[in-house]
């Protein structure tokens, strides 16, 4: 006969939003990931609900706390809160003094009401995703204004994206490379370390292709040439990770799943692990486990990280401690705990390589 349970709720329940018992049921949320959200939505509404109270409640260092709660800010559970300064400088009123007898002049009012409608304009163009199709046709004349703008500044990056491209641009590839900087805001330099890193990484990498990840990365909040640097390095260091598990694993050509993508961006993005410490938590996995297996490695990376491990020596050293701290078998309790379950089987994996030097 099935067991049916129960949920016993008592005098008190914390809600979960729906879109995060799905990151959590699917698995792409982590332990720590859920702790501490949960401690983010147990806080008292009185109480700053910041990442340092997070850390406060759970024990978990503030970075990690931080970077778990930019992991559900990214899946849409969580936002940032607006705050207004005490001191800042507050919008001028168009509204008439109490001992007032004459209404503010016409223009006034209609320069208010322009200023509203723009600013909603604005943050509408903010909160919309753009679509490639989005950028705008310009006439003949329009381009040669744009291109002569600023001492010729998007002519020299034309001139430039040609030359890794490896073809002059026809009018509409020139449209679409204008478009980049005067519509979607990019500056010339970014669209340039663009079409240098996608023309450098796909032959016969297209200005359509350049396109749609310029569009891409606008709508993940990739706006700057320093944003978009620090992306890129994340991209080759998750690509030379990726390339590697390939070759560890044997998988050939086969595409990783969509949580397996997600994991090694957040190993590499997120933790800042290099090849190396991810070879050790390969190797461990391997030993304990007979073969590599994504979510057994993944738990290894996040305890560390959550322990403050940044590096191989970092990451040997708790292998060291565990070594001299494991228990005998007789000691070993009977728990179901995940984080006491993965440990032992690691100090089994460690003794097993002290073993063979």
């Amino acid at each position: 006969m099935k067991n049916v349970y129960l949920i016993n709720f008592g005098s008190a329940v914390t809600v979960l939003p729906a879109s995060a018992a799905e990151k959590i049921v699917g698995g792409q949320a982590t332990l720590t990931d859920v702790r501490a959200l949960t401690a983010l939505l147990s806080l008292p509404d009185g109480n700053e609900k910041t990442a340092g109270a997070v850390s406060a409640l759970t024990g978990l260092s503030e970075d990690v706390c931080e970077s778990s709660l930019a992991f559900w800010r990214g899946a849409g559970v969580i936002s940032i809160a607006d705050t207004v300064a005490n001191d800042a400088p507050q919008q001028p009123s168009f509204e008439p003094a109490a001992d007032e007898t004459e209404a503010k002049p016409a223009k006034a009012v209609k320069a208010a009401k322009a200023a509203e409608t723009a600013k909603s304009a604005e943050i509408e163009k903010k909160d919309k995703k753009l679509l490639s199709n989005d950028l705008p046709k310009y006439s003949g004349i329009q381009i040669s204004e744009l291109l002569e703008k600023d001492g010729g500044k998007l002519r020299n990056m034309i001139d430039v994206c040609q030359q890794f491209i490896g073809h002059i641009l026809n009018p509409n590839e020139i449209n679409t490379m204008v478009g980049l900087c005067d519509w979607l805001g990019l500056d010339a330099e970014f669209v340039i370390t663009l079409c240098a890193y996608y023309t450098g990484k796909k032959p016969g990498c297209n200005v359509r292709y350049i396109e749609r990840a310029a569009v891409d990365l606008v709508n993940s909040g990739i706006e700057t040439p320093a944003q978009l640097e620090s992306y890129l390095k994340d991209m080759e260091l998750y690509d030379g990770l990726a390339g590697k598990l390939r070759s560890w694993l044997g998988i050939g050509t086969r595409a990783y799943t969509k949580k397996e993508n997600g994991m090694i961006k957040r190993w590499v993005k997120d933790f800042g692990y290099g090849e190396d410490v991810v070879r050790l938590a390969y190797e461990i996995t391997v030993d304990a486990k007979g073969s590599f297996n994504f979510d057994y490695a993944g738990k290894i990376l996040e305890n560390w990280f959550a322990a403050g491990v940044k590096t191989v020596e970092d990451a040997q050293a708790r292998v060291n401690e565990f070594k001299s701290n494991k228990k005998s078998s007789n000691e070993q309790s009977s728990s179901f705990d995940i984080d006491e379950l993965f440990d032992l089987a690691i100090q089994r994996s460690y003794k097993k390589m002290g073993d063979k030097k």
